[in-house]
């Protein structure tokens, strides 16, 4: 997942692949997909992370 809480997640911009574009339109596209729920709507098919099923 690509954000940042109290612990870092994920990966640093810079270290993304680069199938997936440059950094500055995937952070576009990530910002579009929160604006318009699709984050939430995939956060709602995950199972919620605890710390017995890590």
């Amino acid at each position: 997942m690509l954000y940042r809480s109290r612990y870092r997640a994920g990966i640093p911009w810079r270290d993304l692949p680069a199938r997936v574009g440059d950094r500055k339109n995937v952070h576009r596209r990530l910002r579009r997909w929160c604006e318009s729920g699709v984050t939430e709507r995939i956060s709602g098919i995950w199972p919620p992370v605890t710390t017995t099923n890590i």
